[in-house]
């Protein structure tokens, strides 16, 4: 019995396990847990439409079946989604919404409390479209026709709205749904109309289309032309600018008269033709549309004269030596043709031809070589004639070329050049003359030929060159003469610049020939003999000559040379390397020589003694005006002028035993001063050689300094006894080592205002700049 009641329990424990499996199964088909995942079942293809101003369409698709229905969400802006509704359908409308805001939907599917993933629309607005491209045309002159676009499609009609001239808008009518035109009739002619539509539905109206006016106007046609078509007619052609005229009245008044009707035309004609008119009369017209009860402004006014219009431009051309092409510009639109008059020399005009309507051109043949002609053309009618055209000559002659210019392209070969100025030679012939003698023909060359070279010249020889053109039956006067020598001309302006760091002379020239191989350059030392150092390319004009000494004097010369020959030497220039010095702080110093000199070329900046014991610098003006003792200073106590006028120092300092030149130099004797000068032309001109040219650091003017010398003398000024400053630009001074008492040494001075260069004795407690010379 126990063991029939265990079996029994463990029979129904066994059922009961069974059936909530299966309930569990059964109720939640789509667990995730258990079958598939929640993106595997959603819901697909979501798609939401706009139905009209209140409703959207949603429609969706679902493959897995074993679901129980869709939550259906909404949110509109920035707001959460809320639940619209719970559905078993893929289909929904929502009617519950608000015009031009923009909803977001989503839908879940669902399956008891199992969820799948949610689909989401994008975002989509309920809208009311404008009807838009509204347009207006008035249809006549009391009726406007307008149309639009249609771009809704729920719309249960259109309201329309009017305002006149500047007055408010108020509507004026409705027209159903889909219309897209309107006619508004019995307007006042004149008055300005402007309107505006929207659509509307039972609930909603959407906003206005663009504004459009219309001027119950008829627009008054625009003249295009009025042009004589014959001597007794004229043509009148107009744009029109009206859609509903009845038709066109056409006025036309005589010269300065009044306006008549002449003419009433058809609805949308463009032109009028008026016959019968008085030859040389000008006439003036204007039109105007017409309806039954109104008429437009006129139209411009244009004129036309009944006239032959006379050619004009008239040209004439000699085409060879016996024919004249004549050209014309035709001005006239109904010549019968033209009368063409020619006189010959100083005789009277007779007539020679006639040629057919709208020609502009007539060619003469037969006529007498040298003889001079002159024409004239008039255009003809069967009952007029036009004025006569400007006149205009030829003569029958080959006109001589022009601008002959004979040039050597080697030293056996002149190539000649020259303006054709005839359009109808043979040839030219070509004549050529050797020194003084007589010209002889040496070529004959095609027509249109500007160019001949001749070969095979003798080599310094003159040869004189003329060209004349020819044809057939006669020939021209000889063009100018013009002459080359066989030479090889000479380099000229040869210029010599020296680079004193490096070493080098660099050699400049001007290349006068155009044929050469190249040129030699030659080089003598002092007052040896010239040897050639260098031969450089055709067309070259410099040449740098480095590894060279100092101070000593090298003289250059070149020539240009071809296969066969070379050209005379060119001028000699001398120059020579300026060493540099450096002084015992280290400053580098150009050097220049002058005459048997050598000078540095540039202000002493050392700030100490030869033997490296220091120069004071002083800037205080009391201790400078007690000094007895060298120092130096700088020109208002300023770093930054030593660069250019170097440093300023007293008389005691220049004659300190400890020296304050560099080892090898010294600061100049008096009679060294002069005998720089005396080789620069004298203390009257010397200082325009030894001062820099220009006024950037001289006072102005300045005139007359070059600086050729290489001296390069600055306006520094000075320091007084008293300490202060001045003359800086306007003088520069420089001490002597001579002393010319117990206070005073000797020193000199340039100006800014002339060439002289004065000595003088001054206070030694001056600062002065200074310049040393080489022992």
């Amino acid at each position: 019995m126990k063991r029939i009641q265990s079996a029994f329990y463990s029979i129904l424990i066994l059922i009961l396990i069974l059936s909530f499996t299966c309930d569990h199964k059964f109720r939640n088909p789509l667990d995730p847990d258990t079958e598939i995942k929640p993106d595997e079942w959603a819901p697909t293809n979501l798609a939401a439409t706009v139905i009209d101003d209140s409703h959207i369409r949603l429609i969706w698709t679902q493959e897995e079946s074993r679901i129980e229905g869709f939550v259906i969400e909404r949110k509109d802006g920035n707001a959460n989604y809320k639940e619209v509704i719970r559905t078993d359908t893929t289909f929904f409308i929502d009617d519950s919404l608000n015009i031009n805001i923009g909803y977001i939907y989503r839908i879940t599917a669902f399956a008891g409390n199992n969820l799948s993933t949610a689909i989401v629309a994008e975002r989509i607005q309920t809208a009311f479209p404008v009807p838009t491209n509204l347009n207006t045309v008035a249809i006549n002159d009391q009726s406007i026709r307008l149309t639009w676009t249609d771009n809704c499609l729920f719309e249960s009609g259109c309201r329309i709205e009017r305002k006149t001239g500047t007055g408010s808008f108020v509507q004026i009518a409705e027209v159903a749904a889909d219309q897209t035109t309107f006619d508004n009739t019995g307007l006042t002619y004149g008055e300005t109309y402007t309107y505006r539509i929207r659509a509307y539905t039972q609930i909603n109206q959407s906003g206005y289309s663009n504004e459009n006016s219309a001027q119950m106007i008829i627009h008054a046609p625009t003249i295009i032309s009025a042009i004589a078509i014959d001597d007794q007619s004229i043509h009148l052609t107009w744009t029109d600018n009206c859609s509903f005229e009845s038709g066109f009245r056409v006025e036309r008044k005589t010269s300065s008269g009044s306006f008549v009707q002449i003419a009433e035309v058809n609805a949308n004609s463009t032109e009028y033709t008026e016959t019968g008119l008085t030859y040389g009369e000008t006439y003036t017209y204007r039109v105007r549309a017409y309806t039954q009860i109104n008429q437009s402004d006129y139209s411009n006014e244009d004129s036309v004269q009944i006239m032959v219009f006379a050619p004009t431009n008239l040209s004439v051309t000699a085409i060879d030596d016996q024919s004249i092409r004549l050209i014309w510009t035709d001005n006239c639109s109904f010549e019968t043709g033209y009368r063409i008059e020619r006189k010959t020399g100083t005789g009277s005009f007779v007539q020679i031809a006639e040629v057919n309507a709208n020609s502009t051109e007539y060619s003469e043949t037969g006529l007498t070589y040298g003889e001079t002609y002159t024409y004239r053309v008039r255009a003809y009618t069967q009952i007029n004639q036009s004025d006569y055209s400007n006149e205009k000559s030829a003569q029958m002659t080959i006109t001589a070329p022009t601008n002959l210019m004979a040039t050597a392209i080697d030293d056996q070969t002149v190539r000649l050049n020259w303006t054709d100025n005839c359009l109808f030679e043979s040839g030219y012939r070509i004549e050529r003359k050797t020194g003084s003698g007589s010209f002889v023909q040496t070529a004959e060359v095609n027509a249109n030929s500007t160019e001949y070279i001749e070969t095979g010249l003798t080599y310094g020889e003159t040869y004189t060159y003329r060209v004349r053109a020819y044809t057939q039956v006669n020939q021209s006067d000889y063009s100018n003469e013009n002459s080359a020598q066989m030479t090889i001309q000479t380099p000229s302006n040869l210029t010599l610049t020296t680079n004193d760091i490096i070493f080098c002379i660099n050699l400049t020239w001007t290349d006068n020939c155009s044929f050469e191989v190249g040129f030699r350059i030659e080089r003598k030392i002092e007052s040896g003999n010239f040897e050639q150092i260098a031969e450089v390319s055709l067309n070259t004009t410099e040449y740098t000559d480095c590894g060279l000494g100092t101070d000593i004097e090298y003289t250059y010369r070149i020539r240009a040379y071809t296969l066969l020959n070379q050209s005379n030497y060119s001028d000699e220039k001398t120059g020579h390397i300026n060493e540099t010095i450096t002084d015992i702080d280290g400053n580098v110093y150009k050097t220049v020589k002058i005459g048997d000199q050598i000078w540095m070329a540039e202000n002493l900046k050392v700030t100490h003694y030869r033997n490296g014991a220091e120069i004071p610098n002083v800037t205080d003006n009391t201790s400078w005006s007690a000094l007895t003792t060298g120092a130096y200073c700088n020109y208002d106590n300023d770093a930054n002028k030593v660069v250019t006028y170097g440093r300023l120092y007293n008389w005691y300092a220049v004659n300190d035993s400890r020296n304050i030149a560099p080892t090898g130099w010294h600061v100049p004797t008096d009679a060294e001063w002069q005998t720089l000068v005396d080789y620069l032309g004298g203390n009257i001109v010397a200082g325009d050689k030894m001062k820099e040219a220009g006024t950037t650091h001289w006072y102005s003017p300045n005139t007359g300094a070059t600086n050729e010398s290489g001296f390069l003398a600055l306006p520094g000024g000075c320091r007084l006894v008293s300490g202060t400053y001045d003359y800086i630009g306007h003088d520069g001074y420089w001490w002597s080592a001579l002393e010319g008492s117990s206070n005073y040494a000797w020193y000199r001075v340039l100006n800014y205002s002339n060439s002289y260069v004065n000595g003088y004795t001054y206070d030694k407690q001056y600062g002065f700049s200074v310049r040393c010379v080489r022992d």
